[in-house]
């Protein structure tokens, strides 16, 4: 018999923490559609009208009507709801995104009155009792009795089941019950919905039992997506041939983040945690209590988490921000940003290159597929020396304009320049100030400063990093 170790009980932690009452506020978010339905429910009468006598049995249509999104949960929550139908371009490799699709999504064709955010499949473990859950997670805003309504009609449920999880989720602010068709629905609140609430919010899970004649898809699903490339760092420490007995994918798009686990058993993982410790450089910490290190790979951070008090068994965790393309089909390029030293923000909007001796310098890039940058520009370029004065510039992609500024003793003198067209702007404070800073800094006369600050510019990087700026833009983060 095979022994039991972390097995995927520990990853169904992890990927099931999303769809949990761990989920993050920022989850809450605005209905996309209507859902009209007549139900039948013992409520406090202020959730329904405020004439009726508390806790009396009315029957009342209740319409599921689109909330009004506020400042704050669109500062928070700017995804778009997933198109969950299946389309002919649902095929293999498949990508982290097709598990919304219908070929794996079981509620693909439900109506559009909930913005679905993360999708998860499990398989094997044994803490899960033969059980392979599909988990679709979302989020409604509105009348949430309307929702409770439409998910019991969905599945299956009577007049009077639907209405004892009226009244479970009026008290509780949760209800949870079983279709027909086996689906285990779990609604949670996230927001009340009373006279002090004009909108109520919840949290819903919808978890499917995967049959084992559809059980190879899924697999396959996993297979296209977890990349042996990533693991050639440690092969020679572990086999790293997997059979997918115990495995699963999670896809969050709120997140922009896929997560994808193999579980492996080996003869001493203690052992084994040794010798990759002492062999390879590495990050090492705690996983929910047990030793864990991160090798990065790319785009891709791999998580090795041992374990050795039931069983002995490696847990591989593949995390990456990719969820567009197959993963298995990756490959690190021989160049990025971060291999040549640039650090980036928690957002990962933007990477910086410092060198602080023999003075400061750096180089900074901001690509708008990252995310938004509060400035605005793509590329900034620093030199703290040249002939005593600071040079700064910044280019501007929109614009095709570099932003070009020298700084000594406090003072300040800038002009724009546009490679496209080959123009440059009188300058600040005026054209007398800028020439005769510049041209004192770069050592030349009348209007030969012009094209020297991107020339030392296009000399630094060709000496940091053996590219031009254009070629450094272009990089990969990883």
């Amino acid at each position: 018999m095979r022994k039991a170790g972390i097995a995927l009980s520990v990853i169904a932690a992890l990927l099931l923490l999303f769809v949990s009452g761990c989920q993050p506020e920022e989850v809450t978010t605005t209905v996309i559609s209507t859902k009209s339905t007549t139900i039948t429910q013992t409520l406090p009468a202020s959730t329904i009208i405020q004439t009726l006598p508390v806790l009396t049995t009315v029957t009342s249509t209740v319409t599921f009507t689109p909330a009004t999104t506020s400042a704050s949960a669109t500062a928070t929550n700017t995804t778009t709801p997933v198109e969950t139908t299946e389309t002919e371009s649902t095929q293999r490799p498949y990508r982290p995104m097709d598990i919304f699709s219908g070929k794996f999504n079981p509620y693909a064709d439900m109506d559009d009155i909930f913005t679905v955010f993360a999708a998860s499949f499990n398989k094997g473990s044994p803490k899960l009792e033969g059980r392979n859950p599909f988990v679709l997670s979302m989020t409604a805003e509105g009348n949430m009795y309307a929702a409770v309504a439409y998910l019991a009609d969905m599945a299956g449920l009577s007049e009077e089941e639907k209405n004892n999880r009226f009244n479970d989720y009026s008290e509780y602010g949760f209800c949870e019950f079983t279709g027909t068709d086996g689906r285990v629905v779990t609604i949670s609140q996230t927001q009340p919905h009373d006279e002090q609430h004009e909108n109520g919010a919840c949290l819903i899970k919808l978890t499917y039992d995967v049959p084992a004649m559809d059980m190879e898809k899924y697999i396959d699903l996993i297979r296209d997506n977890y990349n042996m490339n990533a693991l050639s760092s440690f092969a020679e420490y572990m086999d790293i041939e997997t059979d997918f007995a115990e495995c699963s994918i999670d896809v969050d798009i709120q997140r922009n983040e896929t997560t994808v686990a193999v579980q492996y058993y080996v003869d001493d993982s203690e052992a084994l945690q040794q010798s990759i410790a002492a062999g390879l450089q590495s990050e090492w910490g705690e996983w929910y209590g047990h030793p864990s290190t991160n090798i990065t790979y790319g785009l891709i951070r791999n998580t090795l988490v041992f374990d050795s008090r039931f069983g002995d068994a490696v847990l591989i965790i593949q995390t990456s921000n990719e969820v567009n393309s197959p993963l298995s089909e990756y490959v690190e390029p021989e160049f990025s940003l971060v291999k040549f030293g640039f650090g980036f923000d928690d957002a990962g909007t933007c990477g910086v290159y410092e060198e602080r001796e023999p003075h400061y310098k750096s180089v900074a890039i901001h690509r708008p597929e990252w995310g938004e940058h509060p400035d605005g520009w793509n590329i900034e370029l620093c030199d703290t020396n040249i002939n005593g004065y600071s040079l700064i510039m910044w280019y501007y992609a929109d614009e095709d304009k570099y932003l070009i500024q020298i700084d000594r003793d406090n003072v300040s003198a800038r002009f724009d320049y546009f490679p496209l067209t080959g123009e440059y702007s009188e300058g600040y404070p005026d054209p007398d100030s800028v020439q005769q800073m510049f041209n004192d800094a770069f050592g030349t006369q009348g209007d030969g400063f012009q094209d020297k600050p991107l020339a030392h510019m296009e000399q630094l990087v060709q000496e940091l990093f053996g590219m031009s700026i254009d070629e450094l833009y272009l990089l990969p983060k990883q």
